[in-house]
């Protein structure tokens, strides 16, 4: 190729640019786009470099205007675009061609040589360190100079071709001449590959930037192949020397002759392969005939043989592997041997051919993606491709964005290639219900003659957004609640008043009778005896008499259930369980009441109708007439109506005369439609409740009752049946007090969701008795749908609210657990699919189709080596690491939230108290590393800096301080200001300046990870002090590290309840307390109850934790006589206390009297922190202070994660709150007392020892 043009990927619309590259004339001309219309494109020259050293091969930075020309020496030079210079020149030592260069994002440059013996033919240099940032403007040329490169591989191999990946810059892909595509990771120290593909495909290597997995090689000259490579598919060599030592994988796509061959196969060579940037899986191909050809490819998922791989405990498991083809291929321009077959001039046919392109990174009208051509004869074209981009997309949030091309204007802004984004969100005003309300009654008004409606966008995108916005209101498990989220939908209301009372008649075991637990069935299942063979309601196999009869009989008599206005039956108990399921009174005395609590709450017609039911007129003409009365016209209907039936019940009217009358209260009542009213009006109009059941406005429940009450065994049983299989085929969720909470419900619900697509309410029903009581499939299914779909709305605190309270509702009457617990609440995710990341797993070999583990974890490296980075077990992306500091992909960004950074420190994390730095610092058995701050008292910047003058003013400013986690886990921060002050460390003016900063160039997570390896199993320790976000992500991160520490030891939590005779004051507004933030919650584990709940969830890690709650804490109080020896331990009088005890005192006057305002200690401040580093020192013997647990003490620790951050304590609730249970075997250790006077001598000890210390470093100075 002796001419090339490239296209800058920093253009913009606004400033074009591109790149001429003529071999032959050894120039390079930098031009920028000054109009574009249509097919006419004007461009002018910015600068141009002439005289430029032949040359073979060249790239443009995508940082800068630098271009590395590979000459046919060997030699590399770097020129500046702008200045025409040669900035760099970098020879060789063996003179050879120069085959490839190759620029990555972070300006390293990677040239590729032709083989020569003994010598490395793949070299890296950086530029950065040999060319300072200004010498690139400055018009002073380099001079030529050797140098060595940064990295030197493949040795006595030639190298074709080199690409580097966009999103992974430390990593490449070099073709080998003859011998194999390979795959370098220059993060690894190792000069082998990672990855290797035998081929002799090995030219003009193209990476697709859509999808960084994917990549393409040619052909040598004179052969037409071209093949597309999946870098997962693929395992790691064990040898380098050798293209057959390892085991290889073929490519995903082969295309054979992918280009029209010229007059002959052997003169048409394959000139160009790239990728476009803006149309996903489009590979451009140039072959030397000028023919230019688009080929679209499509990924689809495929399930192999399942017994291609297995699971973690031998079971077969399906993989999923992409399968690549060609879904269109596209000519943009024939060879020009078929042009000219019909043209006279045929040398001016080969001159005008395209001889080179380049896709850009704009767009043009009707968002079609665009190339830049070059053309033999010097012309330059833009070649508007075919194939569009989606004009709309909708975001899981219902809102859609509509792209809309600009107008053409033949400006300078290439006339248009640019785009303008429409956003359109549903509406947000008032609730969803409301909003729906507002929906639908702009619907009706806008219908049309053909039933067809017409909304603007934002009205209808309401429609697809309710169900995450009822999550959002709180549409979850309280039934009540619910009605009101649901109140623009009467079946939803329905469904869930049923729940609400089935849920009030299960409470404490109410339903259960022979070991049969009749807990929410509907009327169908009791009436029907209809049990499922795996419902598991049936407690023993054998119930009672073996019936379900005889259980339904105890169930009556254990309840106390009577009616004695049934029909004849001979199944009296039947009807009695199935009216108590239902809500209606079948106890003495109940009735009154419950009319009572309708008519007060408003509901008049409701009450009317339920005592018409139990044939008692005149308590419904009393329901008419108390309460609210909301309309008073429908009560007087009613009451004139029962009145008239009541006297011609009397009169005992016959014949004709008893028609005119009914037909007269008919007339009078005939424009009232309130469902309950319709009842009442029906039965009075006609005398007969049969009428009734053929109403369908009227709730199914009180039909049920009526038919119960007044229909024969016979014609109940009909009725039931069909309104089982109307229901059914209806998807009517109001009918779950017929069908209750059964099998019978999941077929319900799956029309439902056929019906209105509405997976939510479907899940939260059933969740009241799936699996507890119903095992299916379908349930499941659902259920994982759901919270997927609350990982997608990204309400990540809605999704563990679900997990959690579903969690509870499983459990059955014995304690068992039918759902498995949500798992730990900090979990890492991969950024493309959202599935949960396991970064300790061994690494496996992965196969073609890479080998996956349980569901959301990854148990394999893509390189097979753990350094390398890893694949998502569900997507199988690749998953790279940073190539500045190597952190995972899903761990938070260590500079994104106040420079977070790792902590060494095997003895004591986030230590920011003066007094247990003190502790931990001073005492001889301690050996402290390091200190890690996290959120909490005050902000991340002041904890730190408090910190760091806390150990210089200890003497001990060479320990090192990490800022630790600015915020929890998925919450805003919160401080403490009324007891820390505003710094976090009021109270004094004696801390010294910190002589050295924190340290911010290293993750905490690594650095934490690496401290606790490097101690043998079991020796190593950690201490919180604070929250626990830092440590709760150290153990998601690697959770293999719970088995290497020796222990864990937390200062968080209250439990109260009398565990100990601590005083622990009273909290302004709310009396006695256990916590010291709210009520029920103290200030650690409020500040991020998430990580907390995941730290005391994971059961291996809570076996090795110690607690120190404050009602352990607030026995250790800064008395009078404590502050004494604080101020002057064992100076004689009259001499003045050292500058660290004048501190130390102040610190605690400062605390004793913000813990007298707020709490009402009058006594002295507690200390909390170095308690928990005082434990380690009890645990291990080497001090002897006393803390009792009981002989042994263990306990299981749950934390209310429910309510916000808040003072308002309606929304505050519990939050926060630690509780606490009572297990054998493994829990958490809390003890209940200390020896408070050897504590104090023990930090005495310590505050002599640092004293000394300031002394010895004071005489050196």
């Amino acid at each position: 190729m002796e001419v090339a043009i490239r296209w800058s990927s920093l253009s913009t619309p606004a400033e074009a640019r591109f790149l001429i590259a003529d071999v032959v004339g050894r120039t390079f001309k930098l031009c920028h786009i000054t109009t574009y219309e249509k097919s006419n494109l004007h461009w002018e020259e910015i600068s141009r470099i002439s005289k430029v050293p032949a040359f073979r091969t060249f790239d443009w930075s995508p940082r800068n205007d630098v271009v590395a020309v590979g000459q046919w020496s060997g030699e590399t030079v770097v020129l500046a675009l702008e200045t025409g210079k040669h900035v760099l020149s970098l020879p060789i030592k063996s003179q050879r061609q120069c085959n490839a260069v190759a620029f990555n994002s972070e300006s390293l440059l990677a040239t590729g040589l032709e083989r020569v013996r003994n010598d490395f033919c793949l070299n890296i240099y950086d530029i950065n360190q040999l060319v300072p940032a200004q010498s690139l403007h400055s018009s002073t040329s380099s001079i030529r100079q050797t140098v060595d490169p940064v990295r030197k591989l493949a040795t006595s191999e030639g190298i074709t071709s080199i690409k580097y990946f966009g999103q992974q810059p430390r990593t490449l892909v070099a073709g080998v001449k003859g011998t194999c595509v390979r795959i370098y990771d220059l993060r690894e120290d190792s000069t082998n590959p990672s990855l290797q593909y035998q081929t002799t495909c090995v030219h003009n290597l193209a990476i697709n930037p859509t999808d960084e997995n994917y990549f393409a090689s040619a052909a040598p000259p004179k052969e037409t192949m071209v093949m597309i490579w999946d870098r997962r598919s693929a395992r790691r060599p064990v040898s380098t020397r050798t293209s057959t030592a390892g085991a290889q994988d073929g490519p995903v796509l082969e295309l054979k002759k992918p280009v029209e061959e010229g007059d002959g196969a052997a003169n048409t060579n394959i000139w160009r392969l790239q990728y476009s940037s803006t149309e996903p899986g489009c590979l451009g191909i140039l072959a030397s005939s000028g023919n230019f050809q688009l080929y679209h490819t499509k990924k689809e998922y495929i399930e192999e043989d399942e017994s291609q791989a297995k699971g973690p405990s031998g079971q077969a498991r399906p993989i999923y592997a992409q399968d690549l083809h060609v879904s269109r291929i596209d000519t943009v321009e024939r060879s020009y041997q078929r042009r000219r077959l019909g043209s006279r001039d045929h040398d001016r046919e080969e001159l005008d051919r395209i001889v080179s392109f380049d896709f850009t990174n704009v767009y043009a009208p009707g968002q079609r993606p665009c190339a830049i051509t070059l053309r033999g004869n010097g012309d330059i074209g833009i070649h508007e491709l075919k194939g569009r981009r989606p004009a709309l997309a909708v975001s899981t949030r219902s809102a859609i964005a509509i792209s809309k091309p600009a107008q053409i204007a033949g400006t300078a802004d290439i006339g248009g290639l640019s785009s303008t984004l429409i956003l359109k969100e549903p509406c947000q005003s008032g609730s969803i219900a409301e909003a729906l309300v507002q929906v639908k009654e702009k619907a009706r008004m806008s219908e049309d003659t053909y039933g067809l409606t017409r909304l603007p966008i934002r009205d209808a995108l309401v429609l697809g957004d309710v169900a995450r916005r009822r999550c959002i209101e709180g549409y979850l498990f309280d039934c009540e609640k619910n009605v009101m989220i649901a109140k623009d939908e009467l079946q939803l209301q329905e469904m869930w008043s049923w729940i609400k009372v089935a849920q009030s008649r299960a409470r404490d075991g109410n339903m259960v009778a022979d070991d049969v637990d009749f807990s929410y069935l509907g009327v169908n299942a009791v009436w029907n005896e209809d049990l499922a063979p795996q419902d598991t309601r049936i407690l023993s196999k054998t119930p009672h008499d073996g019936s379900i009869a005889s259980a339904i009989i105890s169930l009556t008599q254990a309840l106390g259930l009577q009616d004695a206005g049934l029909p004849q039956t001979t199944k009296p108990e039947h009807r009695l369980v199935c009216l108590y399921t239902l809500g209606f009174s079948v106890k003495t005395g109940k009735l009154f009441s419950s009319v009572n609590n309708l008519a007060e709450s408003g509901d008049n017609a409701q009450a009317c109708l339920l005592s018409l039911m139990y044939n008692n007129s005149d308590l419904a003409l009393k329901a008419l007439q108390s309460g609210p009365r909301k309309d008073e016209a429908i009560h007087k209907g009613l009451a004139m109506a029962i009145t008239a039936f009541s006297l011609i019940e009397e009169t005992k009217l016959q014949g004709e005369r008893r028609k005119l009358a009914l037909s007269r209260i008919q007339d009078a009542v005939s424009t009232i439609d309130e469902p309950h009213a319709q009842a009442i009006t029906s039965y009075v109009t006609t005398g007969d409740w049969t009428n009734v059941l053929q109403i369908p406005a009227v709730p199914l429940r009180y039909r049920l009752g009526i038919a119960l009450r007044t229909l024969s065994d016979a014609s109940l049983s009909n009725f039931l049946a069909r309104e089982l299989s109307q229901a059914i085929l209806a998807g009517a969720p109001q009918a779950l007090p017929l069908t209750g909470l059964t099998t019978h419900t999941l077929s319900l619900f799956q029309s439902y969701l056929n019906h209105t697509s509405d997976l939510q309410s479907g899940v939260l029903a059933m969740s009241f008795a799936a699996p507890r009581f119903i095992r299916d499939p379908r349930f499941d299914t659902w259920r994982a749908a759901y919270r997927t779909q609350l990982n997608t709305w990204k309400l990540f605190i809605e999704r563990t609210y679900f997990d959690t309270q579903s969690t509870k509702l499983s459990v059955t009457g014995d304690g068992i657990k039918t759902l498995r617990p949500s798992p730990a609440q900090v979990t890492l995710r991969c950024g493309k699919c959202g599935d949960a990341l396991h970064r300790d797993a061994p690494p496996t070999e992965l196969s073609a189709s890479v080998a996956s583990g349980p569901a959301g974890h990854h148990t394999g490296s893509i390189f097979g080596d753990a350094r390398s980075g890893t694949v998502c077990p569900k997507c199988y992306t690749h998953l790279p690491r940073c190539a500045i500091c190597d952190l995972w992909l899903g761990v938070p960004d260590p500079r994104s939230r106040g420079a977070l950074t790792a902590n060494k420190d095997p003895f004591a994390e986030a230590l920011e108290d003066a007094f247990a730095i003190l502790l931990a610092a001073h005492h001889p058995k301690l050996y402290l590393l390091g200190v890690s701050t996290v959120h909490g008292n005050a902000s991340l910047d002041r904890t730190t800096a408090n910190a760091s003058r806390v150990l210089q003013a200890i003497g001990r400013a060479d320990i090192p301080v990490y800022p630790g986690a600015a915020k929890p886990f998925c919450r805003e921060a919160v401080a403490a200001p009324n007891i820390h002050g505003v710094s976090g460390l009021d109270g004094t003016d004696l801390l010294p300046t910190a002589s050295s900063p924190p340290i911010t160039h290293t993750p905490f997570l690594l650095a934490m990870r690496s401290a606790l390896l490097s101690y043998p199993p079991g020796a190593a320790h950690l201490v919180a002090t604070g929250a626990l976000t830092n440590i709760a992500l150290l153990f998601a991160s690697f959770p293999t590290l719970t088995t290497h520490i020796a222990s864990l030891s937390i200062m968080g939590g209250a439990l109260g309840g009398g565990f100990t005779n601590a005083p622990l004051g009273y909290l302004a507004g709310e009396g006695e307390r256990i916590g010291n933030i709210s009520r029920w919650a103290e200030f650690n584990i409020y500040c991020d109850p998430e990580a907390a709940a995941a730290v005391f969830g994971n059961k291996e890690l809570a076996a090795k934790t110690t607690l120190i709650p404050l009602d352990l804490t607030h026995q250790v109080l800064g008395t009078t006589e404590v502050k004494r020896v604080l101020l002057y331990g064992d100076l004689e009088e009259g001499k003045e206390p050292s500058t660290l005890r004048r501190m130390l005192h102040d610190l605690l006057i400062f605390f004793a009297g913000t813990y007298e305002k707020v709490f009402g200690l009058v006594e002295g401040p507690p200390l909390h922190d170095p308690i928990a580093v005082a434990v380690l020192l009890d645990n291990f013997g080497f001090e002897q202070l006393g803390f009792c647990d009981r002989a042994g003490e263990r306990w299981e620790v749950n934390v209310v994660t429910d309510g916000q951050h808040s003072k308002d304590k309606g929304l505050r609730g519990q939050l926060g709150r630690t509780v606490v249970n009572r297990v054998e075997g493994e829990g958490v250790r809390i003890p209940r007392g200390l020896d408070v006077k050897a504590f104090w001598r023990v930090f005495e000890a310590c505050v002599q020892t640092a004293e000394e210390g300031l002394r010895q470093n004071e005489s050196v100075k």
